[in-house]
């Protein structure tokens, strides 16, 4: 008897799993709670066939609030509007516009475009006293400029948000310092710092040149400080066909350039008459036309160049041409793609990716360059005059699928090269500086022998 009960039990409970599994539950919704713009709401249903329950959740209203109801909020720097529900402030970020901070009365000001801010602080310089050939006294600099160093120097910060364009008219609004006259004050102060920083993500500056004061007068420092960064920049056609980021400065104020994760389109051309440094780190070059360098740097014969390239990307360009005779020159770490000579034309397949005209010491050191074609490393083939004849470090670089490795047509200078590999890339026109009989020569060398 045990068992039979045992076995109608199983059959029961058998019955009951097959009618559960071919149930197919239908939900009438039993209660809800609305949701707001602060809540979630939820909603719950029920199966009338089984009486299983299920809870969704609603998802929140948006606030309500008004396309023209936003204020700009000077002190936060923000827009903001209550919520016409909750009452809850909301914010929103900025998305076009210029802010200039380190002169006084300006910091909380929104300005709409970068040519706008250029004309009014330019104007309020003039008023001052700070755009004069005069000095002024140093109660009167610093009620001007509100940052201002240790040494007696000014900083003003340009914040670009979207968009930007600084086009050079009569006006000279490239300059960054709000005119060529803005760099000399007398009684050891100066304005000679300038930073040019991306404030949101789409911030973009598009100009055709921007240059930096100098010293108009003489006896300023030999200090000046221009810095870009979190930036995407871009450039107008010259008159040459060329799409040029123009840094100059010149006369006898030297000064330190930087570039710090920075989007470039078109090429970065440096000339500085006096000693500069130039620090590129972690910036992308894509090149408009595919004709010119990314970077080439230029400036004195005897005024020391201290230039940094570092972490950065090149693509669609001529490369890295470092071109002046006193230059202590770093590239390290940076990828070369489609760069060199971008034509069919073999009669210049000496462009390099890396270009060595002139310098003192310059040091390619773990760099990946593909897809080059040309040289993936030349040395400047014209002998005497302007010729680079000082040291040469070529070492763990990773050279693939380029024309040639490395070309070097008789200049006297002195290479050191060790740790480079090489694939897919003719190394038979590499040239080095070698000892023979007691006298250096140049000679094309083998293959086994090529950057080592």
């Amino acid at each position: 008897m045990m068992r039979k009960n045992v076995f109608v039990v199983a059959l029961v409970l058998l019955v009951a799993l097959v009618s559960c599994a071919e149930h197919e539950c239908v939900w009438k919704e039993v209660s809800v709670t609305e949701p707001t713009c602060a809540s979630e709401g939820e909603r719950v249903l029920k199966c009338n066939g089984c009486g299983a329950t299920r809870t969704e959740k609603i998802a929140k209203l948006p606030h309500e609030l008004a396309d023209a109801g936003w204020t700009f909020n000077s002190e936060k720097f923000i827009y903001e509007q209550k919520c016409g529900s909750c009452d809850e402030m909301q914010f929103k970020e900025i998305e076009s516009g210029v802010r200039i901070q380190g002169i006084a009365g300006f910091k909380n000001r929104l300005f709409e475009t970068a040519n706008e801010a250029y004309a009014v602080i330019n104007e309020f310089l003039k008023k001052n006293g700070g755009l004069g050939q005069e000095s002024l006294k140093s109660t009167d600099f610093d009620s001007i400029f509100t940052d201002i160093d240790e040494n007696g120097d000014a900083k003003v910060v340009w914040t670009i948000y979207g968009e930007q364009r600084m086009i050079e008219d009569s006006e000279h609004p490239y300059f960054l310092s709000f005119g060529r006259k803005a760099a000399h004050y007398g009684d050891g102060r100066h304005f000679s710092r300038v930073a040019v920083v991306g404030g949101n993500a789409s911030a973009k500056l598009i100009r055709s040149t921007l240059s930096f004061s100098y010293d108009w007068w003489d006896g300023c420092p030999n200090r000046g400080d221009v810095a870009f960064k979190n930036i995407s920049m871009g450039a107008v056609e010259n008159s040459n066909g060329q799409y040029l980021v123009n840094m100059s400065q010149a006369y006898t104020w030297g000064v330190t350039m930087s570039y710090e994760n920075c989007s470039i389109k078109g090429f970065l051309y440096c000339y500085v008459n006096n000693s500069y440094a130039l620090n590129v780190k972690n910036c992308t070059f894509d090149s408009i036309l595919g004709k010119e360098y990314s970077i080439h740097v230029q400036g004195s014969a005897t005024a020391s160049a201290a230039i940094s390239i570092e972490g950065c990307t090149f693509k669609n360009s001529r490369g890295v041409n470092i071109d002046q005779a006193t230059a202590e020159a770093r590239i390290v770490g940076n990828t070369f793609v489609n760069c060199g000579n971008l034509t069919d034309n073999e009669d210049n397949n000496y462009y390099g990716a890396i270009q060595v005209t002139q310098g003192a010491n310059v040091l390619v050191d773990g760099n990946t360059i593909e897809n080059c074609k040309g040289n993936a490393i030349w040395v400047w083939s014209s002998k005497g005059v302007g010729a680079f004849t000082g040291k040469l470090t070529v070492k763990d670089n990773l050279i693939k699928d380029c024309s040639y490795a490395f070309a070097d047509y008789g200049n006297e200078y002195t290479l050191e090269s060790s740790g480079n590999k090489i694939s897919g890339t003719n190394v038979d026109k590499c040239f080095a500086r070698v000892m023979e009989d007691g006298n250096v020569v140049y000679k094309e060398v083998d293959a086994e022998t090529k950057l080592q």
